[in-house]
């Protein structure tokens, strides 16, 4: 990739990969399931893996325990270490990111489940996470590198070496209804809140470019017989975070300049839609062919999707995601 200038304003040496990687990965997982005591149950696991590229070898332990308390709810309770070694995209920029660490994380995650009936199930569970040994870069202190794969479109950028000083975490607390096909219904009901953060190069704590904090959603159907199916699906996700573009320097470079005083302290509005479908299934010996039809946004909610500099007008333009779409199409089924 040629030089540019990122999106703080500094400038990003131009980037030439003209190399051919070869290299191997393996893991070796065991786990052990057993009763310690009556009505709960303990799953004892063990990872190995090991990573040809940066010879990398690691130790990750397990553990879940679920606890029926009745016929009806059970509690659940599991941890463990987890990692994941790192892009070959962003290892192989520089020879010294080989000795960059495998990000890790710690997870803790407790719940109940509960049936209020044969067909409905409540479920409550929170969740805990630390993350530790993520990639920075020293040019771009204040930027999580790997949420570069939300704003950067899939794509990972330029990068000098990197370093493994990155620290991130996430929390969250979920309220689940569903109830399962009966008499025809169906249907779900969720609600969370959650708290993603992290902590690059100049260790300031910010929002992560997915804390949404607030989400919901509210689905179901009814099937009156085997052949017609009528669905709706509504979600909701509270304002995520950005960094807005620093105006005067957008004006002045003609592009895109975000403000690196306030990294992620801005949030767009919050993200809602309402999709309805319906299903014809036709049923033959050994398939199935089934026609659908369905309606993106119903009500034409003007979801915003970024901001960006509009250099030929000199100002910033809102930039939406899809308004109301209708969708059909044919799916056969063996």
């Amino acid at each position: 990739m040629s030089e540019y200038t990122g999106s703080p304003g500094q400038v990003v040496p131009e980037l030439v990969m003209d190399d051919r990687e070869t290299t191997g990965r393996g893991a070796v997982f065991a786990s052990l399931v057993t009763e310690p005591l009556p009505r709960l149950t303990a799953t004892l696991g063990l990872r190995s893996d090991y990573f040809d590229y940066t010879e990398g070898w690691s130790l990750s332990p397990r553990a879940a325990f679920s606890f029926r308390a009745s016929d009806r709810t059970n509690l659940n309770l599991s941890g463990g270490v987890f990692r994941q070694s790192l892009p070959l995209v962003l290892l192989a920029q520089h020879a010294e990111n080989r000795d960059l660490r495998e990000p890790r994380a710690v997870h803790v995650v407790g719940g109940l489940e509960h049936f209020l009936s044969d067909d409905t199930r409540l479920t409550l569970e929170g969740y805990w996470k630390d993350y530790r040994d993520f990639p920075v870069d020293p040019a771009e202190p204040g930027l999580f590198v790997v949420d570069e794969l939300v704003y950067r479109y899939g794509f990972f950028f330029n990068h000098e070496e990197l370093q493994s000083e990155g620290r991130a975490r996430a929390r969250e607390v979920e309220l689940l209804v569903q109830k399962k096909l009966a008499e025809g219904i169906y249907g779900l009901a969720s609600g969370s809140y959650s708290r993603a953060e992290y902590a690059a190069g100049d260790g300031v704590w910010r929002d992560r470019v997915f804390d949404n904090r607030w989400t919901a959603s509210v689905e179901g159907g009814y099937k009156p017989n085997n052949q017609w199916e009528f669905s709706v699906r509504w979600i909701y996700a509270g304002g995520a975070p950005y960094t807005p573009l620093d105006l005067e320097a957008s004006a002045a470079a003609g592009r895109d300049v975000l403000d690196a005083d306030r990294i992620n302290e801005a949030r767009y509005p919050a993200y809602h839609s309402l999709n309805l479908r319906f299903d014809r299934r036709f049923q033959f010996r050994g398939s199935n062919l089934v026609w659908y039809v369905s309606m993106w946004n119903v009500y034409d909610r003007k979801n915003v999707a970024g901001y960006n500099w509009n250099a030929l007008k000199g100002q910033v333009d809102t930039l939406y995601q899809w308004g109301r779409l209708p969708v059909f199409g044919l799916e056969w089924e063996f």
